[in-house]
């Protein structure tokens, strides 16, 4: 059910990101958010590229259990480590959408 919800993002454009090691943040053309506070991993980019993701639009959403896949266009990717061990605060990720519940993965 949590995927579903996460699958809101597919098709937004991204006007905003900010990523450090410690977390992640992506904003939406909707005024939508997501906060990643779990571990992650990048593909297509790094940390310090993350004005690529700007203008992109995420196209597929993949919950495999123990990692989240979020693609992107242009191959670009990011990977949520959804394992236990990888949990740095109580929530691993906050989707905020407006006139939406506020969904967390905890």
């Amino acid at each position: 059910m949590e995927n579903q919800k996460l699958e809101i993002i597919i098709g937004l454009k991204i006007v905003d990101v900010i990523l450090t090691i410690g977390d992640a943040g992506i904003g939406f053309e909707n005024g939508g958010s997501l906060a990643i506070y779990n571990e992650f991993n990048l593909t297509g980019f790094s940390r310090n590229e993350a004005h690529l993701l700007i203008g992109s639009k995420a196209i597929k959403v993949d919950d495999q259990g123990e990692k989240i896949m979020i693609y992107f266009e242009s191959n670009l990717s990011i990977e949520i480590d959804m394992c236990e061990k990888s949990y740095t605060v109580p929530e691993a990720i906050i989707l905020r959408i407006p006139d939406e519940p506020i969904v967390i993965w905890n």
